[in-house]
């Protein structure tokens, strides 16, 4: 997936926020938001030996977040009252927020519309993935994440192996599609380590060991095999 945020568009944002307030206001405002999501700042005192002035301090603390992390502040501080005459800044924060907003809809409604093709509990399933994720329960958005890949691959192969097991039956499946046999064993090297880091991180354990960027490249990852599978499947080109 693209970056859900336009950063040139982000980093004007930074960069007029920053001339509204102290490092020290910036480092506040950014230790005071990040805990809700269990999230620690980079930067907790004014330093600028840790960054070259106020715009890069309020970036390093902002890339701690998610991109909708990030758009939850930007649409909080909107309503600070050192912006309150700010329109034009305050104009661009809206253009900013709508724009990764849309990103989001477009992205997850795409796959989710894909998935009905198959079934409504396919959707359903993915939907959940969503509903887990933004509530920050990483386990159960993994989990469910597997579990919709799973499900995908037993209906396209008609096999109701575990997913673990499917190789053979994916395999005469991209035979018969007329892919590749380079494509088929990059496809089968990217299954096979999303499943070494799942089985290991997510199915049995907690995912303690996995950062907020690592969980969002397995969610991004598992939206290119879906997304591969059911173009090979609907002969999509």
């Amino acid at each position: 997936m693209k970056n859900r945020i336009p950063l040139v568009l982000l980093n004007d944002v930074e960069d007029q926020i920053s001339q509204h307030f102290s490092a020290n206001e910036l480092i506040d405002l950014t230790y005071q938001f990040a805990p809700s999501f269990n999230k620690h700042i980079p930067i907790e005192v004014p330093d600028y030996a840790l960054f070259n002035n106020k715009k890069e301090l309020l970036s390093k603390n902002l890339d701690a977040l998610s991109d909708e992390q990030k758009v939850d502040f930007l649409s909080q501080i909107k309503y600070h009252s050192r912006l309150s005459e700010d329109d034009f800044l305050r104009d661009e924060i809206d253009l900013l927020v709508k724009d990764a907003s849309d990103g989001v809809i477009k992205a997850r409604n795409s796959v989710s519309t894909l998935l009905e093709t198959y079934s409504i509990d396919l959707k359903n399933q993915w939907q959940r993935t969503y509903r887990f994720y933004d509530h920050l329960d990483y386990r159960n958005a993994l989990d469910n994440m597997r579990l919709t890949i799973e499900l995908l691959i037993k209906r396209i192969t008609g096999s109701e192996a575990s997913l673990e097991n499917q190789k053979s039956a994916l395999g005469k499946f991209f035979e018969d599609k007329d892919i590749s046999k380079e494509v088929r064993n990059l496809f089968f090297k990217m299954l096979d380590m999303y499943e070494k880091i799942q089985n290991h991180e997510a199915k049995h354990n907690l995912p303690q060991n996995l950062n907020s960027k690592e969980i969002k490249f397995l969610m991004n990852q598992s939206t290119v095999i879906i997304k591969f599978l059911i173009d090979c499947d609907k002969g999509i080109s």
